[in-house]
């Protein structure tokens, strides 16, 4: 039987030995850089020039280095234009008086600048303004050293004008707030104060008396045969004489006084820091406007009187309320009432 022939190894891979980086000379480095470089450069020309935000880079030198479109626009020229020329250069010298504390902060501190608003002409519709808001940031260096200043400015022409329309819109509510807040205190025929405005007043002013003992005085007043006017002339014009009745009263009265009409034919007014003395001429004053007053009827123009009561604080008979004041003063104006109606009668 045949021995079997030892069988001889394989044979080993050879490995590959490790290749070493191809040496590049300075010059090719360089050249490398300088491509490099320019890939970058155009890039960030693409972005200033694509960006829809205003991006500006200044040297501590005030030199733009990069500018984007919209500000090169609101400028008035280039991209190209502006690069390795002076900031103050390019814009007018008003806007750099506002902008050069800021610049100058910003290089002397490294701090960022922010919210700088700033309304200027809109370079695509001549006649209009547009909106900026601006920040100022520090470029620095490992070491800390400040390399420039960047600047980024948003349009924010769209936020103002919404703004401008919701504070247009805020002052029409305001307004038909105060419109309705006067209709709610007014009466619609006379625009007199109505009855619960009157009360509301009376009830501040005797508060204040009984704080500071400051009297007022408190008048009533009611036309005559006033219904006898609605059933002869109509409506239209008992309204008519409401009307007139509340204007020679508005009129006649001190603008710190307060005049209401607190029923149908019934008036009452308010006279602060008014006593009893000095409340007769008052008085007399109210009679002689409203009984100058000529009424015009299709039967031709007739006279209008008052009947009028006052009370006043202090006086007598004392009072210990507002409402009660103004029963006494109620109680006197239909007691004048009476008593011309007996003249009247005893006149016929």
């Amino acid at each position: 039987m045949a021995t079997p022939r030892p069988q001889k190894p394989a044979p080993r891979a050879k490995t590959a030995s490790p290749r070493r980086p191809a040496k590049i000379s300075p010059a090719q480095a360089l050249r490398k850089a300088r491509a490099e470089a320019k890939q970058w450069r155009t890039r960030l020309d693409a972005l200033y020039a694509t960006v829809p935000i205003g991006l500006i880079y200044v040297t501590p030198d005030l030199l733009v280095e990069h500018v984007s479109r919209l500000i090169a626009d609101l400028h008035g020229s280039s991209m190209k234009h502006h690069q390795g020329r002076r900031l103050p250069d390019l814009i007018q010298p008003e806007r750099w008086a506002k902008l050069k504390p800021i610049y100058e902060k910003v290089l002397k501190t490294g701090a960022m600048h922010g919210g700088l608003e700033e309304d200027l002409p809109d370079p695509q519709t001549p006649g209009k303004t547009r909106f900026f808001l601006s920040e100022y940031y520090a470029d620095k260096s490992e070491d800390g050293t400040i390399r420039g200043v960047q600047g980024v400015m948003q349009d924010i022409t769209v936020l103002k004008q919404a703004q401008k329309e919701q504070a247009r819109h805020l002052r029409e509510l305001k307004a038909k707030n105060r419109e309705l807040d006067e209709l709610a205190i007014r009466d619609p025929l006379t625009g007199l104060y109505n009855r619960r405005f009157f009360d509301e007043v009376l009830a501040r002013e005797w508060r204040r008396f009984q704080r500071t003992g400051e009297g007022f005085t408190v008048t009533i007043m009611d036309v005559d045969a006033f219904k006898n006017i609605n059933d002869r002339y109509g409506h239209e014009v008992g309204d008519q004489a409401l009307q007139q009745v509340g204007t020679a009263l508005r009129t006649t009265l001190r603008g710190s006084d307060l005049v209401a009409r607190v029923g149908g034919d019934e008036f009452a007014a308010l006279l602060p820091g008014t006593d009893v003395e000095h409340s007769g001429p008052v008085i007399e004053k109210l009679q002689q406007a409203v009984k100058n007053l000529p009424l015009p009827t299709a039967s031709g123009p007739i006279a209008i009187s008052l009947s009028l009561g006052t009370a006043s604080v202090p006086g007598s008979p004392p009072v210990t309320s507002a409402a009660e004041l103004l029963r006494v003063a109620d109680k006197r104006m239909y007691e004048a009432k009476r008593r011309r109606s007996t003249r009247q009668s005893n006149a016929r």
